[in-house]
């Protein structure tokens, strides 16, 4: 048998070194490059997708970016940590409730949302008059009203019910996950005619309202579960 034939490869440009060195700077330092290396989420939800997730597209005819609608711009000037329960103003945080500031930033309608603190990611605050934000947080308002006309008030809703999504999306981070204003400024969200906007809001307010008497009505039915019981 004739032995296998032998090739000699000649590098005739002198790109490899190069290629070379992007290759090792991607594996080794974790760094994207046009054309060779591309970073993809592997997980939606509890899902894995081993071919990794790629940057969604507007392919609804209802869909169009998030910096379409709000300006992302401007964030909060205050740490969480500086609130003063005896403060005259509202100061919003990440944090589901709302703590207190002696002085105010903005008077006006706006969506406070957080994009810096892990554990709260993606929570919206509809807020209107005087009030003061954390730095953890995006203070959203209308970029263009002209051309999309927003109820601010049915938007928080709107961003705490896509909640999860945008942030399994979006998270960014190792030790501390945040959400990065350009990346999200990118992110196609759904937008509703202003009309339509304001019938939703105005059905989820009405449910709200009936949860909450559910759950007084729940609350009186505890506290009678032991009427009955005679104690000696």
């Amino acid at each position: 048998m004739s032995s296998p034939a032998c090739r000699l490869l000649i590098e005739k440009y002198n790109k490899w070194s190069d290629i070379e060195a992007d290759i090792l700077d991607c594996v080794l330092n974790k760094k994207e490059k046009g054309g060779v290396c591309e970073k993809r989420r592997i997980y939606v939800g509890d899902k894995i997708v081993l071919a990794g997730v790629k940057k969604q597209t507007l392919d609804l005819p209802n869909l169009v970016k998030f910096s379409d609608i709000f300006d992302t711009s401007s964030f909060g000037t205050l740490q969480s940590e500086d609130n003063n329960p005896e403060g005259e103003y509202d100061f919003i945080t990440a944090a589901e409730k709302w703590k207190k500031h002696d002085s105010y930033s903005h008077d006006q309608e706006a969506i406070i949302y957080a994009v810096g603190a892990e554990g709260s990611l993606g929570r919206a605050h509809y807020v209107k008059g005087k009030f003061v934000a954390s730095t953890l947080c995006l203070i959203l308002t209308p970029k263009n009203p002209t051309e999309y006309p927003v109820d601010l008030e049915f938007y928080a809703y709107y961003l705490m019910a896509i909640r999860e999504k945008i942030v399994v999306a979006l998270r960014n981070g190792t030790s501390k996950l945040t959400i990065k204003p350009e990346e999200l400024d990118e992110y196609p969200i759904e937008y509703f005619d202003i009309a339509e906007q304001k019938n939703k809001k105005k059905r989820i307010i009405e449910r709200i309202e009936a949860l909450k008497e559910l759950q007084e009505k729940l609350q009186q039915a505890e506290k009678k579960i032991y009427d009955d019981v005679s104690f000696m």
